[in-house]
């Protein structure tokens, strides 16, 4: 009889133990209390490499893409970057996707409407246990009558993204003479932490118009 009831409390315990281990492992990875499995499943799937915004980006962005909420606003962003924002004009962030760079990191995309400051493209890195590891700019836009700045790039592979800025900037009056300055930068993505391993400026270039002309 004693060895019955230790068979049956055996069973017992195996059958919970590989309950809990089936659990554990059906959980979805990349998740929080604040970016949950949920919203993750809303949030689209980015099959593409290349990033780059145009004038178009933001519109009908509120029927396109998730809002964000205060606290996932909070998870993403500082209240540095925050307060940055706020002093020109209030911002509004969406969901645009999310892309797996591999099976312990996924990139998840913001864009971010900042009005006539121009639009922004975050991309925020998350381990497996959804610990926020870094974000940085994949690309973004900025309009105005006398310049321009636009950064766009592309990811080379999973841990490497190569970005591209270039500066135009009306220098006179009457729109006849500029300078373009560009940089080419190169970010390294871990786990642990997103590094700028190579940053390369280019030298100034003057352009004149009416003589149509780059020094």
């Amino acid at each position: 009889m004693k060895h019955k009831i230790c068979l049956f409390a055996i069973v017992i315990l195996s059958a919970c133990t590989v309950k809990t281990t089936h659990k554990t492992v059906n959980k979805i990875k990349f998740s929080n209390k604040v970016i949950s499995d949920s919203l993750l499943a809303k949030i689209p799937s980015i099959k593409y490499s290349r990033f780059e915004l145009n004038s178009n980006s933001n519109q009908k962005i509120e029927q396109r893409y998730i809002k964000l909420t205060q606290n996932q606003i909070d998870f993403f962003f500082t209240f540095k970057e925050q307060k940055k924002l706020n002093d020109f004009m209030e911002f509004k962030t969406y969901f645009l996707g999310k892309k797996q760079l591999s099976k312990d990191k996924q990139a998840i995309f913001l864009i971010c409407d900042a009005d006539y400051m121009g639009i922004y493209l975050y991309c925020a890195i998350i381990n497996q246990t959804g610990k926020l590891i870094g974000k940085f700019n994949p690309a973004y836009l900025e309009v105005d009558a006398d310049y321009s700045i636009n950064g766009k790039g592309e990811f080379v592979n999973d841990s490497t993204y190569r970005f591209t800025e270039v500066d135009f900037q009306y220098i006179d009056d009457n729109h006849k003479k500029a300078t373009q300055d560009s940089l080419i930068r190169i970010f390294h993505i871990t786990p642990k932490q997103i590094q700028i391993m190579k940053e390369t400026k280019f030298p100034t270039d003057t352009i004149r118009e009416e003589e149509n002309l780059i020094n």
